[in-house]
């Protein structure tokens, strides 16, 4: 099968940024449930946050039964800490090549969109995706399926000429939902325990260029095969 489109989940598949989620939930957590909240305990908390990773932070709020108040505590933070993001190894050099060879590159994240916009911009990765969508962008965001296909309906493909590149299990559910090939990566916070169902597993972002992909010709607008 060949591709034409990688569609992107960015915390822990592009950027690493689970450090700052950690203070900012934390900061929240203390600012506006408990401030005397144990070490031990704000812990466990956050292992169940990251459980939930993909999801849109209202999402899990919900799912915790913690307070929709912690949102603008947990972004400020968040914001305050970006100079701390960094990319995963290997997203630098990959995402060049993949363009050299005209895939199409989205990025369909649980975080609110600005703010993934920022985050790319500010890691100066941008310029290679033609689409960013956020959780407050969509009406069911992941794992429902309606940000996929309403990047897929944009970019003009099909379900099965794209892939979904995630480390979480809403990842996978939304691309096998969406009637996508899926991939789960190894180096972001997922496992193949709980990234079960996805078609593949990759260890390192360079092994997405041993899969095979349509080379789209821009200025002739036609396939090289």
């Amino acid at each position: 099968m060949t591709y034409k489109a990688i569609l992107f989940d960015l915390d822990g598949v592009l950027i690493d940024s689970i450090p700052v989620m950690r203070i900012s939930f934390e900061t929240a957590y203390r600012e506006v449930v408990d401030s005397a909240v144990d070490d031990e305990t704000i812990s466990a908390l956050f292992e169940q946050y990251c459980q939930y990773l993909g999801h849109g932070f209202h999402h899990i709020m919900n799912a915790l039964q913690l307070p929709h108040e912690m949102y603008a505590p947990y972004v400020r933070q968040s914001k305050q800490l970006s100079d701390s993001v960094v990319l995963c190894d290997g997203i630098k050099q990959l995402l060049p090549q993949l363009r050299l060879r005209g895939l199409r590159l989205t990025v369909a994240t649980g975080k609110d969109g600005y703010r993934a916009r920022d985050l790319l911009a500010k890691l100066e990765i941008d310029q290679y995706f033609e689409l960013v969508t956020g959780s407050d962008e969509i009406a069911k965001p992941k794992p429902a399926p309606d940000m996929l296909l309403y990047q897929l309906d944009v970019l003009k493909i099909q379900p099965n000429e794209a892939v979904m590149v995630g480390d979480a299990p809403a990842d996978i559910k939304a691309g096998k939902a969406a009637g996508m090939t899926t991939i789960g990566v190894l180096w972001g916070y997922g496992d193949k325990e709980t990234l079960a169902g996805a078609d593949f597993f990759i260890q390192h972002p360079e092994e997405l260029l041993d899969f095979g992909f349509w080379i789209w010709d821009f200025q002739n607008k036609e396939t090289i095969l």
